[in-house]
C-alpha cells in the first residue's frame, strides 16, 4: 500500500494524468485495528461505519457514566445525615446526570437530522448498510 492524498491505497505506482510516479515513501500498511475501515482495500468498509461504531461506543460509555453517577448520588443521599449541603450536592449530581442523558438523546437526534438532510435516510450514519458483491 502507498500513501496517496492522506490515505492508504494498494499498489506501488501512482498515475497522475499520464505519467506514472514511483512510490517515494515506501509501502505503508494500515494498522491491524483500522484495516477493515480502509474503503480502498478489498475488505474495507469505509468511514461511515467507523463513525457509527465510535458513536455507539461513546453512547455506551456515557450511559455507564450516568448510571454510576445515579448510584453514587443515591448512596450519598442515603448515607447523609439530612444536611442541606449534601442534599444540594445530590440534587446537582442528579441534575447533571439528567442533562447528560438529554445530551445523549439530542446527539442521536442531531445525527439523524444531518443524515436525513445529507443522505436521504435518517439512519444512514447510525445504522449503515454495507453492500458488497453479490454471489
Amino acid at each position: 500500500m502507498i500513501v496517496q492524498y492522506g490515505r492508504c491505497v494498494p499498489g506501488s505506482t501512482t498515475n497522475t494524468g499520464g505519467a506514472a510516479t514511483t512510490n517515494v515513501f515506501g509501502n505503508v500498511d494500515a494498522p491491524p485495528g483500522v484495516a477493515q475501515y480502509n474503503a480502498d482495500s478489498a475488505s474495507g468498509i469505509g468511514l461511515i461505519p467507523f463513525i457509527s461504531t465510535l458513536i455507539r461506543i461513546a453512547t455506551i460509555v456515557a450511559g455507564i457514566i450516568v448510571f454510576i453517577n445515579f448510584i453514587l448520588a443515591g448512596y450519598a443521599y442515603i448515607s447523609s445525615d439530612g444536611s442541606s449541603k449534601v442534599n444540594e450536592q445530590v440534587r446537582n449530581q442528579l441534575t447533571f446526570s439528567v442533562i447528560g442523558l438529554v445530551i445523549i438523546v439530542a446527539s442521536y437526534t442531531i445525527i439523524a437530522i444531518i443524515s436525513l438532510l445529507l443522505f436521504g435516510k435518517a439512519d444512514f450514519i447510525l445504522n449503515p448498510t454495507i453492500s458488497g458483491p453479490t454471489q
